[in-house]
């Protein structure tokens, strides 16, 4: 299914479209599909909250030490490290970098996104968790990294669309 996300990505766009949907995030034609995407859909695909405090706002002053970052922070640490966290912060670290802030290599650091969404999970702050995934969808699209990033939730977007891989496409050879 890695040729249906380079076609997702490929043919993603922006521009077209939008005083037509004014309501669409962005596009993209896949399989002979054209899927329009806006924030309510994926939340209903996905199953995620499309409402709350932008993920890009600032709600908190990046790696403070308060009451809410002691519960995910040791004491005597500046949470730039994961080693830094408590054992379940540090165990939701790592399901934050694979799933919502892929990268590629150092999985020891914390990074400013990282720190925020642990930040905003354990102060129960209300994030919209739609956009922050959409803009980290757009950062890969936009980049020159290769897009092998958020696979999981473009194919259920993809599948709820209608849009099925062909044989050549899920074949093991």
């Amino acid at each position: 299914y890695i040729c249906i996300i380079d076609r997702f990505y490929d043919n993603m766009s922006l521009e077209e479209y939008k005083p037509d949907y004014p309501n669409v995030v962005f596009w993209s034609f896949v399989c002979g599909y054209q899927i329009f995407i806006t924030q309510d859909r994926i939340a209903s695909i996905l199953g995620i909250p499309n409402q709350g405090d932008e993920f890009s706002s600032h709600f908190y002053e990046v790696f403070t030490r308060d009451s809410i970052s002691h519960q995910f922070m040791e004491d005597n640490s500046d949470g730039t490290k994961s080693i830094g966290l408590r054992p379940t912060a540090r165990l939701l670290h790592r399901v934050l970098m694979f799933s919502l802030f892929p990268r590629l290599g150092n999985y020891d650091a914390v990074y400013k996104e990282n720190f925020k969404a642990l930040y905003a999970i354990y102060g129960d702050i209300q994030i919209n968790w739609v956009h922050m995934l959409l803009d980290e969808i757009l950062k890969v699209n936009n980049s020159t990294r290769p897009h092998f990033f958020f696979n999981e939730y473009i194919m259920r977007i993809l599948l709820a669309c209608g849009v099925r891989p062909p044989d050549s496409a899920t074949s093991k050879r």
